[in-house]
């Protein structure tokens, strides 16, 4: 029995403490990996799913209700009483932030060179059209050029939030203005990178 004893504790010699602190820095790193790993693996998971399947498309149940919702509160039937199309010359009002601070890129990869880019009032005075200047202030450099859109990175990292100008913020000059220029206001509201006017 002693001889067995003894056999069995040359066996089972004690590592070093130099190879012990060696050994549990490893499963340290191996752990802290893992935990960083699922992480970004949960992170961007619809991402990683888009990219394994080759569907180009991301869905989720929560993605699909935020669509409905974004569709619910953007959908306006609209009933043409003869004011459409603009007469050349007509005078409107421009409403939205989305009309100063425009989307010149396209979805993907889209991009412009925004220096030689018209802005939108330049575009439709260009078209014959008269834009009001009291409104156009009042969202480039007056009250308004504090409420711009914001839209996730390429990653999906960030919020989609339009960030539309309050009712309130609107003076009595701008509400004023809306006289001199009577035809039917257009809005503007372009999402993340395709621009939309209406």
């Amino acid at each position: 029995m002693e001889q067995k004893a003894k056999k069995r504790s040359r066996q089972l010699k004690p590592i070093g403490t130099a190879k012990a602190v060696l050994v549990y820095i490893l499963c340290a790193v191996l752990i802290g990996a893992m935990l960083v790993g699922n992480y970004f693996a949960d992170a961007y998971r619809e991402l990683i799913t888009v990219y394994l399947s080759g569907s180009g498309t991301v869905s989720s149940e929560e993605s699909e209700a935020l669509c409905r919702e974004i569709e619910r509160e953007g959908m306006v039937l609209l009933k043409n009483d003869g004011a459409l199309p603009l007469n050349s010359g007509a005078a409107i009002s421009v409403f939205g932030q989305d009309s100063v601070d425009f989307v010149y890129g396209g979805a993907g990869s889209g991009s412009v060179d925004t220096s030689k880019a018209a802005n939108l009032k330049e575009a439709l005075e260009a078209s014959g059209f008269s834009v009001n200047p009291t409104l156009w202030d009042f969202y480039s450099t007056g009250p308004g050029k504090d409420y711009r859109k914001t839209t996730p990175d390429e990653t999906g990292a960030g919020t989609f939030a339009v960030n539309e100008v309050p009712y309130t913020l609107y003076n009595k000059d701008v509400i004023d203005s809306f006289a001199s220029y009577r035809m039917p206001g257009t809005t503007t509201s372009p999402p993340g990178g395709t621009p939309m006017t209406s």
